[in-house]
């Protein structure tokens, strides 16, 4: 018997290492490979909503967002294999209109069909353009009212955790521009928030999920290289946000997704799926000097500096983001499609390794006791 026990270990460990193999360090940390990945979903532009995407086709990524908190005919989260988690993003309203105090608990009560599980919320669009300014909607700096939403912000936080314990907070996307004009660039309306709620509540504003856009210009010589560089300084400064004169906090323990990552502006005849490419490979810390720093990353996710990334976009109509596009409007893949399809880890990979160790192993006979 002690022998047959001793054969079945040693087979159960031949096959975590043949998994350890395919699955690499990406394996491992807060979430699997699969569920590293997702899409944003421009549905304000399109008002497609993902279902009418053949999106199973992608393979089984783990998360979307589409700037929406409700709208018909899409579930909280579609139903395949792993099945998708979907951001809710509150879309906030005009100065002066907080939200009534029970707004989550209706919201949730008009969506039975959602999941139990908790949620991640973004609360606002992005710094800057969220209702809060005299034309919401528009971009316009000098009439962003931080006041008003660092009110809602909190209103909107003590609601969403007391219907949703388990909810983490995300904030607003931040637009962390690489081109060649910064004038879209939030991230200074970012730092100016996070002063603001300190200011009123005496304390940091408590963020779980940083939510970094960063859109590339198509005319750099090096896609790759700005977007990781970007990255790290933006990890570097969360390490070190003033929320007062003399007054820091760290937020390194906070998670960062790219809500959305792609090009500003392509350039005709330019290879998107090569930035496509390289920048899913330094995400996935499949190459040297990839998504990892020890200062800067996050240390429950062996310190990773990004733990979830979504291309942008499934489908935008702008005519110059069109070579960006995973969909057609009839809902099937492009060759980028195909290309990011590709580059998704199966849910659950089967190693040929594997398949041939146990294939063999099978057919050896149990040692039996003379």
């Amino acid at each position: 018997m002690r022998r047959i026990i001793v054969y079945l270990v040693a087979l159960y460990c031949a096959g975590l290492i043949a998994l350890r193999d395919v699955k690499g360090s990406t394996g491992s940390g807060l979430y699997q490979p699969f569920e590293r990945f997702g899409l944003y979903d421009p549905y304000s532009k399109t008002h497609q909503a993902l279902t009418d995407y053949h999106y199973a086709d992608l393979g089984t990524f783990g998360w979307f967002s589409d700037g929406q908190t409700e709208y018909p005919n899409c579930p909280g989260r579609l139903s395949f294999p792993g099945g998708h988690q979907a951001t809710r993003t509150i879309t906030v309203g005009q100065t002066g209109q907080s939200p009534p105090e029970t707004a989550v608990e209706q919201l949730l009560d008009r969506h039975p069909d959602w999941p139990d599980d908790a949620f991640t919320w973004q609360i606002g669009s992005r710094p800057g353009w969220d209702g809060y300014t005299t034309q919401p909607g528009q971009f316009y700096p000098d009439r962003y009212q931080t006041e008003s939403y660092v009110r809602d912000f909190e209103c909107w936080r003590r609601q969403i955790q007391r219907a949703d314990p388990g909810a983490r907070i995300m904030s607003g996307q931040v637009y962390w521009l690489v081109t060649e004009t910064s004038g879209n660039d939030t991230r200074g309306f970012l730092e100016e928030t996070i002063r603001e709620y300190y200011t009123q509540f005496g304390t940091a504003m408590p963020i779980d999920v940083f939510n970094l856009g960063l859109f590339i210009n198509g005319s750099s010589p090096d896609f790759v290289g700005d977007l990781t560089s970007a990255v790290v300084e933006f990890r570097r400064w969360l390490a070190n946000v003033p929320l007062a004169d003399g007054v820091y906090h760290d937020y390194s323990d906070s998670e960062v997704w790219l809500g959305a990552f792609g090009f500003s502006k392509p350039v005709f005849g330019m290879n998107v799926e090569r930035f496509m490419t390289g920048s899913v490979q330094w995400l996935m810390g499949t190459e040297p000097g990839g998504n990892f720093d020890l200062r800067y990353g996050l240390g429950s996710d062996e310190h990773r500096l990004v733990q979830r990334w979504a291309w942008y976009a499934s489908r935008d109509t702008t005519p110059g983001l069109r070579a960006c596009n995973l969909f057609t409007e009839q809902g099937d893949l492009t060759d980028l499609g195909r290309c990011y399809a590709a580059l998704i880890p199966d849910t659950c990979p089967e190693p040929m390794s594997l398949f041939i160790f146990m294939s063999g192993a099978l057919c050896l006979p149990i040692p039996r006791r003379r």
